[in-house]
């Protein structure tokens, strides 16, 4: 497990293989940190923070007036919703994704090893943290009532159809469920 220790001035995490990253505060104050297995994040008054035990360094991404947020941790990724945007961190990648959600609520978000889902009002979005792919669906006329991850699979449920989402090929098929 990462191991994270938060100065008045700087920010150090000590890796499992027993290196240690630092991250200079320069005028940042925390709000939230949790580390989780091989996954730490800190969100400050400007910026959102990762670490993992795959990476060497803090990765970074900006926000603007955001107030609210809600955090979700997997094994491998961490979701953090705020009221305008989504923000994944990529622990295995030590990468930010920003995903826009004017207009959207979002429904559902989960990490499972490799692959990562989000269900919004108007879409699901399928995502393979290992290769750094991403596919979507527009689903704004159907529910999906749920979901299940599997080795390089996931399906997203709706009443009469399912949504398969293949990490191998990065795209969605549609499977009639009634027939």
């Amino acid at each position: 497990n990462i191991i994270l220790n938060l100065g008045k001035y700087s920010y150090k995490s000590m890796l499992s293989n027993g290196n240690i990253a630092s991250y200079s505060l320069k005028g940042e104050r925390e709000i939230y940190s949790k580390c989780s297995g091989d996954i730490c994040v800190v969100i400050t008054n400007k910026n959102f923070l990762g670490i993992s035990n795959f990476s060497t360094e803090w990765n970074m991404t900006h926000f603007f007036n955001e107030d609210q947020y809600k955090t979700k941790f997997g094994n491998l990724g961490v979701f953090i919703s705020t009221e305008r945007d989504l923000y994944l961190y990529n622990g295995l990648l030590n990468k930010w994704t920003e995903f826009s959600l004017e207009g959207e609520q979002v429904l559902g978000l989960s990490n499972k090893n490799d692959l990562a889902c989000i269900i919004t009002s108007k879409r699901i979005i399928g995502i393979n943290l290992r290769l750094d792919t991403k596919s979507e669906m527009n689903i704004s006329h159907r529910k999906i009532t749920a979901y299940e991850i599997k080795s390089d699979t996931i399906f997203f449920y709706s009443d009469d159809k399912a949504f398969k989402y293949s990490s191998i090929q990065n795209s969605f098929e549609l499977l009639n469920l009634l027939n």
